[in-house]
């Protein structure tokens, strides 16, 4: 390792302490960032995969900058899904690189025992190798991959949990159900704490696509960034308007007729 690396990669986790300066902007500087990795080795060397792991442990900071960022400057439709839309793609590019090296761990550089030395000395306790719960392959767009059940976090046994998701399946998958209406499943579902609401969104979109439509492409990312509630009072404006909340309803009826607990 060289010094010159060295001072390089603190310049550069700077720039990652300075985000709330660029609010929305974020995501450009992470796009531009990642978008060559011999560059970054060169200016890195092996703290190019230490860089880009904070990046990653990063994101739900950005997120909350960024959606701080909309709120004040209340931004117009267009503009907010041109944000989410950067979003997405880096939270994509960031996720697909670091799941990559996972993946590919002997084979990325000569460099690789080093900067897990280096790692594991100033983590001060030895690293170990991510798994990956079926990860996608390079190439693919989301590198990040996990089943519905793998998501909920309610204590019940993994079985009681894929029963769970079946049970959900078997009404949800209806035809008569469109894009919103699994939005709200997946929102009641988020608000109510049966979801592990910390994962990314489209980690989650495409599991409960999967899980209820068998189709992750059933709706755009952007779609469904707009209708996925986190709080009790968002899902009140977007889904409690009616007098009465049928799929609310049916999400409960489910539970309690089959004796999901």
């Amino acid at each position: 390792m060289t010094d010159e690396n060295r001072n390089t990669y603190d310049n550069y986790l700077k720039l990652i302490d300075r985000a709330e300066f660029l609010k929305h902007k974020v995501y450009d500087h992470i796009i531009t960032e990642l978008s060559d990795l011999d560059f970054l080795e060169i200016q890195l060397g092996i703290y190019k995969a230490l860089y880009i792991k904070a990046i990653k442990d990063h994101l739900p900071h950005f997120e909350s900058i960024v959606n701080t960022d909309i709120e004040v400057n209340n931004y117009d439709k267009t503009e907010v899904e041109a944000i989410l839309d950067q979003k997405q793609k880096a939270e994509s590019l960031v996720n697909s690189i670091v799941y990559f090296f996972n993946e590919n761990r002997p084979i990325i550089n000569g460099t690789n025992k080093q900067f897990e030395q280096y790692y594991n000395s100033l983590n001060n306790k030895t690293a170990k190798p991510v798994e990956v719960a079926n990860a996608k392959r390079p190439g693919n767009k989301t590198a990040e991959r996990e089943t519905a059940d793998e998501l909920i976090i309610k204590d019940w046994t993994p079985q009681t949990k894929k029963r769970f998701i079946s049970v959900l399946k078997t009404e949800f998958s209806n035809n008569k159900y469109e894009k919103k209406d699994i939005n709200n499943v997946i929102s009641y579902l988020a608000i109510n704490n049966y979801i592990d609401t910390s994962k990314a969104n489209v980690v989650i979109k495409e599991a409960f696509c999967l899980a209820l439509k068998n189709d992750k492409e059933f709706q755009a990312q952007t779609n469904f960034n707009n209708y996925y509630m986190k709080t009790n009072s968002d899902y009140a404006n977007k889904f409690e308007k009616s007098a009465r909340n049928v799929i609310r309803d049916k999400i409960n009826n489910i539970i309690e007729i089959n004796n999901i607990k």
